[in-house]
């Protein structure tokens, strides 16, 4: 279930990533990789953990780069390898991958390898590095991440057949009556004000939805020129959110979390951002299926490297917005919401802002079903 619309990956790294969790629990015995708030600052002296999806990411991208120049030399590193390949699927157009690049002040030619992203970790461990983007930290926790740690507890606790959960599913003996079967869509998308209003906004809107604790993705199509006071409706392929592809309906596992971005970007790379944006969840469960606990990582942090690999790889310019947001429920939120014996709840979240001159206001219309 996990897995189902991740394109990328392969069967035996898909079955990595939930070894590599059932690892993560046992070996421990309790939350790891979950740490109180902080602020997200520049300084290397910041308590959040280094991201260890990104600088895989960004080395992939250069090799890939060096091997289009045909200057490519040999990648030992079997994760950055399977990063490059997930990479090379996309077709990523040459201009993208040097503005990512460029964000990070990063040039095709002159760093070496692998050696700079260790002499990274390194010099901001011991406190030598005196500026880092904000990326190579991963963001402090928020109410989601809250939730992951609560699962994994029950995971240790309360749950007798790890199969049910790491597949997703709840065990017959586990699961309450009342509990409705929920579907969650996206149905309609509102420019009340756009950015450009002569050529009008190209939008599209990605999702990674946390059923449990490894987390599924989907990205839209690409909606084109859409003026002020105009609206669209997502296609059927574009409007399911939960459950995945192939289900009509089913009870979440514990909470259900739904990360989504609003992408809109006047320039030519908003192709190659919709492209990545369905490759991320792919790229990070890479790194966290071949590195596993042994490398002190923890499956809790995967929502988080998910989250921050967008902001780094969809957030380039002054041409390009992004928007994000979250959205919360344990399955008792459920039963409240359909507490009168209803079928169908709707409702809205407004996103509105500045940038450069221009005002925008976007609303994006929800509908969680009971089945």
């Amino acid at each position: 279930m996990f897995f189902k619309n991740n394109r990328f990956l392969s069967d035996k790294t898909r079955l990595g990533v939930l070894f590599f969790y059932f690892l993560t629990c046992l070996a421990c015995g309790k939350v790891v990789g979950v740490e109180m708030p902080n602020e997200r600052l520049n300084s290397p002296s910041v308590t959040s953990p280094l991201s260890e999806v990104l600088p895989v990411v960004l080395e992939a991208m250069r090799s890939n780069l060096l091997q289009e120049e045909g200057l490519a030399i040999g990648v030992s590193d079997n994760v950055i390898q399977e990063a490059k390949d997930i990479l090379a699927k996309l077709n990523l157009s040459k201009e993208y991958m040097l503005k990512i690049l460029k964000k990070f002040s990063l040039s095709v030619t002159t760093v070496p390898s692998s050696t700079f992203f260790q002499d990274i970790r390194a010099k901001s461990i011991r406190g030598q590095w005196n500026y880092l983007h904000p990326n190579f930290y991963l963001p402090p926790d928020d109410e989601g991440d809250l939730l992951i740690a609560e699962n994994i507890n029950y995971f240790l606790t309360s749950v007798s057949d790890k199969n049910h959960f790491l597949e997703g599913t709840i065990p017959k003996s586990l699961s309450t009556p009342i509990l409705p079967k929920i579907g969650i869509h996206i149905y309609r998308f509102d420019v009340i004000n756009a950015e450009d209003d002569f050529s009008g906004d190209d939008i599209y809107c990605y999702f990674f939805v946390t059923d449990g604790v490894v987390p599924t993705g989907g990205v839209t199509s690409i909606y084109k020129g859409y003026r002020r006071n105009t609206s669209f409706f997502f296609s059927v392929p574009n409007r399911l959110l939960y459950p995945p592809k192939g289900n009509e309906g089913i009870i979440p596992h514990n909470h259900l979390i739904i990360d989504y971005g609003i992408v809109e970007s006047d320039g030519d790379e908003i192709e190659d951002m919709q492209k990545i944006s369905a490759a991320i969840i792919d790229l990070a469960s890479v790194v966290y299926a071949k590195k596993g606990p042994m490398h002190g990582l923890s499956v809790a942090q995967l929502r988080k490297e998910v989250k921050n690999l967008a902001d780094a790889l969809l957030k380039l310019n002054k041409d390009d917005k992004l928007v994000t947001d979250s959205l919360y429920y344990k399955p008792q939120d459920f039963i409240s919401l359909f507490a009168d014996g209803g079928s169908v709840y709707e409702f809205t979240k407004i996103h509105k802002g500045k940038h450069l001159l221009s005002e925008w206001e976007y609303r994006i219309n929800f509908r969680i079903l009971r089945y």
